[in-house]
């Protein structure tokens, strides 16, 4: 399929979303790593974000992808951390219920969001929940403004109208500078292969520049809000 294809021929280390020095906050909120959790990387792909979790102190983390090209080169390449790495579908994991405190998601529920596999991110959703102990903590890293809705709808059909997840906190944080990159090239490219993009030296600066200046204003308009959330902070704290 298109993921096993994808990580057969592609080698290295790729970040969609954010990386963990952007996610560290939260994870050090609600799920610290002196607690020493038990960690579910869901759909690990070709992410440093484990990595990047041990280093920070986190080394329970078991990693799965339904990709066997991303699981054999991940667990090659990080051989010497000690982490687990599994080829499982995150739809229906082989794990016993409760057996994690924190379960990562960073971009696969958008990619079944985007292939419109509803079904497939309602079941993803019975599982996390499913797999987490009592107060586990689910952090979501997605860009679909659908995810709340569809997590809730696949507990809710599992465990009746009454199971729905909390939103302890809701952050902002943008695509990485490689990932602006690539959506801009396939943006030009009208589904041809992404690889004729490294053929083409002038479409590559025309999309590096549109991807440049489309972070600046991603950027600008971050601390457009962050302005607007201090000023709201201190009229309710004046008011």
């Amino acid at each position: 399929d298109y993921w096993e294809t994808r990580f057969q021929e592609t080698d290295g280390l790729f970040d969609w979303y954010a990386t963990y020095q952007e996610l560290a906050g939260v994870f050090e909120e609600f799920c610290p790593a002196p607690a020493e959790p038990e960690v579910l990387m869901v759909g690990c792909g070709n992410s440093a974000l484990s990595s990047e979790m041990h280093a920070a102190g986190y080394r329970r983390i078991a990693n799965i992808d339904v990709s066997a090209a991303a699981v054999e080169k991940m667990a090659a390449h990080f051989r010497d951390l000690g982490l687990s790495w599994q080829v499982m579908d995150a739809t229906d994991m082989a794990f016993a219920e409760g057996s994690f405190d924190l379960a990562v998601d960073k971009g696969t529920l958008d990619a079944m969001m985007h292939g419109g596999a509803a079904d497939q991110v309602e079941a993803l959703s019975t599982e996390v929940w499913r797999t987490l102990r009592p107060g586990g903590v689910f952090v979501l890293v997605s860009h679909s403004p659908a995810r709340l809705a569809a997590l809730d709808r696949g507990v809710a059909a599992r465990y009746g109208q009454g199971a729905r997840w909390e939103a302890l906190e809701l952050r902002r944080c943008p695509l990485s500078a490689q990932a602006t990159l690539i959506n801009v090239l396939r943006s030009k490219l009208n589904g041809r292969p992404l690889a004729e993009a490294f053929k083409d030296a002038a479409l590559l600066r025309e999309a590096a520049d549109e991807a440049r200046q489309s972070r600046k204003q991603m950027a600008l308009l971050e601390a457009f809000r962050q302005f607007r959330a201090r000023k709201a902070r201190q009229a309710a704290a004046e008011g």
